[in-house]
């Protein structure tokens, strides 16, 4: 439900509360309107809205159920509309203001433009009221004290405006004329003509609890002209045996309902705001429907129409309601069946409607359809029929005497046939005519619509705060940080129509940086600096050239709320200086970008934690250091002292296990250097500069060492992985060296597609070069032949290198990466222990942490009895633990010597037991890096 709809008897509360508040600080002032519940726009929707739009301003409306709904659901900022009607802040004299119905409409159209709903603004230019003479006077129906925190749906307003209108300026309403077929119902109606007159106008009041609220009163004359029903077998079988007691050449031939005249009168809903508690979000509304009387019959219509006079039954004669085809003593003769009835409206009684929240919430007061059944009913219940003849006007002498005995005979059957008829034709016509058509004017048939929306607490307390010049950067106001000098304005804006108008406008003080807004009132407002003191400009400024925003970089705060005291410290920080800032890169092509180019591209991604030096290229001096953020990105602050001509640079360090790939010098003019991997440009302190960016892209890893003891004459199996870090081609050589120096050792590398650690059938050899992506994982075995004639304690080593050569840059450098594998000759008994080290990480910087894992296995028949695993702190660390392993299968104990914690040299794990075939475990030790 949209706020202040106009279109039905639906009653809007205007209800808002940022906090609890003290009731006797912050007086409630609720504002209370009446509008719709139409909220979808069809066909016959759109069809009854120009009608009941035309009708009140004496035109013809033509606009699409697109467009209507595009108005519907619009919303507009009555402060805004009347700062675009009349140009001046000055809100009461511009609802005092008297306008056109083209001038309001262009005024409700600019405000939508401005609003960006542009199609609801070309809807409302649309509509046809140029030829509307006459003016309309907001201030009429809508009493505020802060038009600036209300919001009317533009259909509601436009509708509003339409009743106010011709209330002011309508003596005789021009009938309106509308096809059965456009509202769905040509099967029933041929058409319906509408004549409309506002007997009192609906009015938006804001008041506290106590506030009265009231709905529209109407008068409408309804002409339906029926698709023509045929009751003559109804009415013959109604007469029976009465037929043969009818004179001589006497018959009835037809009877026909064709057409019926409705006048309806509904007087206004009325209601009260008993209680507005803001503290817990409630609110209690006591709402009573408007009388509707419907009268079908004939009455003067300059008598109908006269808003000084008072209606009741009395008032009308009989209507013409279809005709009836007799034969008198053998002549034809046509008669009229005249028809008259009226309903009269039961007052409900008061219903008591609470609230409790969220806000904007509806509640409906009345039931409709009872009502209309009630009105169907007592209108068929009062129903009176005569005949009178119709052609001749004038009947002979015989034809007379046998009208005069006929006419007796069928009064009673011809008020049941045509009320029986009626029944179904008047509930049709109410449903989908009637009721559409007060809907569309603010009342309903029996039932109002109320819908809290807000309340406003009246307090005046000051808000405010300081645009200062931060020195430091910090984004904090320090002690001795003041103005900035610059000519600004703080505007203060409606958090519920950010798109303006603002309600004030105040200078900050130059020297000081401070800006006050007094008297503001309870709730949730938006700040902007600008330069200028427009209220219809709520953009904020853009950032003074050579100027950095710090604190709120965007010169917008939100979400600052008003309670029952002064707010203050809503700061701004400005710094005298510009930025440098770009991103650091993943160049790996992800997304459709282009992999190794040195330029971002499709959807790759920032790079985390890589540190960035702005530096004095003529001093060398380092005028600041950052690291990317998250998302990738960095920025520089360069103050304001640095003379403009000075040429900086921006030098990217690379993370570890990344090699850049290039640099973008953006908007900088500036030149990149690969091999620094920096950025230079000549500085300019009017200017940020933006777009200076690093690609990288992480070293490719290769995984994992093996050390097993074999017989002679046996192979030996040793798995490996290969993680490509970015897009290219990798070769994998293998050198190897024998001691003793005898024949018969050698490798054979092979792909392991199914990474299972061993040499399936079909799996291939690795005889050249393979084509990689980013991240693309190549499992591979190496497979060792050990001579029949190595003596026990013959060693082979065989070291696989991987070498990777970048797609699109093939000159880029990257160091190979290589593992070691370890065959030795053992005893028969001995042999089959495997073991395999790996490291979590190939590379890390100074202070980081490394983790080792050697993983051991028995592969042979036979358990292996007094297993000894022996390993050294690698260079430049120093140990910080190596936890007691868990027991493999078999092993009874273990005792661990290490250098303890920041040590270096050797460790031992000697295990107890026998290790049984098959079974694995594994000891692990990290170490840090030296500084």
């Amino acid at each position: 439900m949209k706020s202040l709809v106009w279109f039905s008897a639906l009653t809007i509360l205007w209800f808002s509360s940022a906090g609890r508040l003290s009731a006797a600080a912050c007086p409630k002032s609720a504002c209370v309107g009446i509008s719709s519940n139409i909220v979808t726009v069809d066909g016959p929707t759109a069809t009854i809205l120009n009608t009941a739009t035309g009708a009140l301003f004496g035109t013809t409306g033509d606009l699409t159920p697109t467009e209507l709904q595009s108005i519907s659901d619009a919303e507009v900022n009555v402060g805004n509309l009347l700062l675009n009607l009349t140009g001046s802040d000055d809100t009461q004299a511009a609802l005092a203001t008297s306008v056109t119905p083209a001038g309001l409409l262009d005024a409700i159209a600019g405000t939508l433009l401005a609003q960006g709903d542009t199609e609801a603004a070309a809807a409302v230019a649309a509509i046809p009221v140029d030829d509307a003479a006459g003016t309309i006077t907001l201030g009429s129906f809508i009493d505020a004290e802060d038009p600036s925190m209300l919001s009317i749906g533009g259909l509601d307003l436009i509708t509003a405006s339409s009743q106010q209108y011709s209330y002011d300026n309508t003596v005789v309403p021009v009938p309106q004329v509308i096809d059965g077929a456009a509202l769905g119902v040509g099967d029933v109606l041929n058409n319906v003509t509408i004549t409309t007159i506002v007997e009192e106008p609906p009015i938006i009041t804001c008041g506290p609890e106590g506030t009265t609220f009231r709905s529209a009163g109407l008068r409408l004359k309804i002409s339906v002209d029926l698709v023509n029903q045929d009751l003559t077998p109804t009415l013959l079988d109604a007469l029976g045996p009465a037929i043969g007691t009818l004179p001589p050449g006497t018959s009835v031939d037809q009877a026909t309902l064709s057409k019926i005249d409705l006048y309806v009168v509904v007087g206004r809903g009325d209601g009260v705001i008993e209680v507005i508690d803001a503290d817990n979000s409630f609110v209690k509304v006591r709402a009573r429907p408007g009388l509707a009387d419907v009268y079908l019959g004939a009455i003067d219509d300059a008598f109908f129409f006269d808003r000084n006079t008072t209606i009741d039954s009395s008032d009308f004669g009989y209507t013409e309601i279809g005709e009836l085809d007799l034969s008198l003593s053998g002549e034809p003769v046509t008669a009229s069946i005249n028809a008259r009835a009226t309903a009269s409206g039961q007052d409900a009684g008061y219903y008591i409607l609470q609230y409790f929240g969220p806000f904007s919430e509806t509640q409906t007061a009345g039931v409709g359809s009872v009502a209309i059944d009630n009105i169907v009913d007592e209108l068929t219940n009062s129903l009176e029929i005569n005949v009178e003849t119709k052609e001749p006007a004038v009947l002979d002498p015989v034809s007379q005497a046998a009208f005069d005995q006929l006419v007796p005979t069928l009064t009673s059957d011809l008020n049941s046939t045509y009320g029986d008829a009626l029944s179904p034709t008047l509930r049709t016509t109410l449903t989908d005519v009637v009721d559409p058509v007060l809907d569309g004017l603010g009342v309903n048939l029996g039932e109002i619509d109320v819908t809290v929306y807000g309340v406003d607490q009246m307090c005046g307390y000051a808000l405010g705060g300081t645009v200062y010049r931060d020195d430091n950067r910090n984004g904090f106001i320090d002690n001795g940080e003041a103005g900035t000098g610059l000519t600004l304005y703080a505007k203060l804006i409606p958090a519920d129509s950010p798109g303006g108008p603002a309600t004030q406008a105040v200078t900050v003080d130059p020297a000081t940086g401070v800006y006050t807004f007094p008297n503001v009132m309870m709730g949730e407002y938006h700040i902007v600096i600008d330069d200028n003191s427009t209220l219809s400009d709520v953009t904020p400024a853009a950032v003074p050239s050579g100027w950095t925003a710090i604190e709120q970089n965007t010169l917008r705060r939100e979400q600052v709320v008003m309670l029952d005291a002064n707010v203050t410290n809503q700061n701004f920080g400005l710094a005298s200086g510009v930025t440098v800032s770009g991103i650091v890169f993943v160049d790996t092509g992800t997304g459709g970008g282009t992999a190794n180019d040195g330029r971002r591209n499709g959807a790759e991604p920032g790079q985390t934690g890589v540190t960035l030096r702005l530096e004095n290229v003529a001093t060398g001096a380092v005028l600041g250091t950052t690291q990317t953020g998250g998302d990738g990105t960095y920025s520089f602050f360069v103050d304001g002292g640095i003379p403009a001509g000075t040429d900086l640079r921006v030098r990217a360090v690379d993370a570890t296990g990344h090699v850049s790939t290039g640099g973008d010098v953006g908007d900088s003019a500036g030149t990149y250097d690969a091999a620094t991997d920096a950025i230079t440009f000549s500085h300019d302190p009017a200017l940020d500069r933006v777009g200076l960016d690093f690609g990288d892209v992480p070293l490719s890893r290769l995984t994992t060492e093996g050390r097993q003891t074999v017989e002679a004459g046996a192979v030996a199996f040793y798995p490996h992985t290969f993680e490509a870090g970015t897009t290219g081609r990798v070769e994998f050589t293998v050198t190897t060296r024998a001691t003793p120096a005898i024949d018969g050792w050698s490798t054979v590398l092979y792909q392991d597609l199914n990474n299972n650690g061993q040499v399936d059938p079909g799996e291939p050899q690795v005889t050249g070069p393979l084509d990689v992506a980013a991240g693309e994982s190549v499992g591979l075995v190496a497979k060792v032949f050990v001579p029949v004639a190595a003596p026990v304690g013959a060693q082979f080593q065989s070291v696989l290198a991987a070498e990777l050569t970048a797609a699109n840059a093939p000159a880029l450098t990257f160091s190979p990466a290589s593992r070691t594998d370890l065959t030795e000759v053992g005893d028969t008994g001995a042999n089959g222990l495997t073991l395999f080290k790996e490291v979590d990480k190939d590379l890390a910087l100074p202070g980081e942490t490394l983790t080792y894992t050697i993983r051991y296995q028995n592969q042979s028949s036979a358990p292996i009895s007094d297993l000894v695993v022996r390993d050294m702190t690698p260079t430049f660390t120093k140990l910080v633990a190596a936890p007691t392993p868990a027991l493999a299968e078999g092993l009874t104990a273990v005792s661990l010597t290490n250098p303890g914690a920041g040590g270096t040299g050797a460790l031992t794990w000697t295990f107890e037991g026998e290790l049984r075939p098959g079974a694995t475990g594994e000891v692990t030790f990290s170490v840090r890096l030296d500084d």
